[in-house]
């Protein structure tokens, strides 16, 4: 098992992935209330329904928070079995798509505390907050393996260049 500084990164972003989905969630159920609350009181929903901006926005949350859960849950399984030592390219490519995705929530979230009600904003604040310390947890990853697959490289290399004994031979002689 190599449980090294890599597994304990992606043990963070999956608590932090479950983290958002679970406060996703929670503020869904918060504004539904609101939205009923406001409805009763006969006063108008201001400019947006929830904290993602709209049910599209919701849905980017849904799927980030959701799917990198997953993605995150397989790249620790693969961490921890020692399978992700050839799969460089495909690991960098989650790494900066999760990234860019919990960037982008995060974003949407923060963007939306003008327009949403005073009862979601602190909502609102925390899981956009959340996103993009996620979205920046991806990043660091994204630098550690960079720097984790140079290192050995070049250890390896050196490793691989070991002084064998060389064998002197000399010429045959010619016999008159």
């Amino acid at each position: 098992m190599a449980c090294d500084g890599g597994a304990v990164l992606k043990v963070i972003q999956l608590i932090l992935c479950v983290v958002c989905l679970v406060y996703k969630r929670y503020t869904d159920n918060e504004a539904i209330k609101v939205f009923y609350h406001l409805e009763k009181l006969s006063r108008e929903w201001p400019l947006l329904n929830n904290v993602t901006w709209d049910e599209n926005g919701a849905l980017l949350a849904d799927v980030t928070f959701g799917g990198f859960a997953i993605v995150v849950l397989g790249l620790l399984i693969g961490q921890l079995t020692g399978e992700l030592k050839r799969a460089r390219r495909t690991v960098c490519f989650f790494l900066v798509l999760g990234c860019i995705m919990f960037l982008i929530v995060g974003g949407l979230c923060l963007a939306a505390i003008d327009q949403v009600p005073h009862h979601l904003v602190d909502n609102a604040i925390v899981l956009g907050v959340l996103s993009i310390i996620t979205g920046l947890l991806f990043l660091l990853d994204l630098a550690v393996i960079g720097n984790r697959s140079r290192s050995p490289s070049r250890s390896s290399s050196g490793a691989s260049r070991e002084k064998k004994p060389v064998k002197v031979v000399s010429a045959p002689q010619v016999v008159e």
